[in-house]
């Protein structure tokens, strides 16, 4: 319409300035959300595994951290340090069928069941508790999952991918009677 007036008044067709600032504002936009795309950037997201949760526990930017599985579905993701919830923008790639395993009093394995946590007045269930402890440490325990068996081990070491969890528990019994890090 503004073409059409502009022509009538022998005008030659051109944008009003508020329309101009509109495109720069558009193409800004847009060049910052290219710019921050991992995949121009040439990184990948990282993705939260059983594999490699203590690892990237320790490359939060906080000395102690709690990360939990939550929900009925195991679908819903918490970092907690100090008590006080994280921001965390991490892909997570975990099975909802995960069993816990920790040796009794007796020596004996157990599957284990985490208590439910309170988040103010919902109580929700808890599938899966790992913690990072101050000293760098992490929960010792051993985790089933997709016909997978991982140990845990209480110190400064990776997690180990084992076959059954026989073996696991014999990690798991040797570590606690005769640590290598104390």
């Amino acid at each position: 319409m503004s073409l059409v007036k502009n022509r009538e008044r022998g005008l030659s067709p051109s944008f009003t300035l508020f329309e101009l600032l509109i495109v720069v504002v558009l193409i800004i936009i847009i060049i910052s959300f290219v710019a921050n795309s991992p995949i121009l950037s040439g990184k990948k997201p990282v993705v939260v595994q059983l594999s490699n949760l203590p690892q990237v526990l320790k490359t939060l930017e906080v000395k102690e951290v709690e990360f939990y599985l939550l929900g009925r579905e195991c679908d819903e993701v918490l970092w907690l340090s100090n008590g006080e919830s994280l921001e965390v923008e991490y892909e997570i790639s975990l099975s909802d069928e995960i069993s816990a395993y920790r040796l009794n009093y007796y020596g004996e394995l157990r599957k284990f069941e985490f208590p439910n946590l309170r988040i103010g007045e919902k109580e929700e269930k808890v599938c899966l508790k790992f913690q990072l402890f101050k000293n760098g440490s992490t929960t010792s325990t051993i985790l089933e999952a997709d016909e997978k068996v991982y140990f845990y081990n209480p110190y400064f070491k990776k997690p180990l991918l084992l076959k059954t969890i026989e073996e696991a528990k014999e990690h798991l019994v040797n570590e606690d009677l005769n640590p290598e890090y104390l």
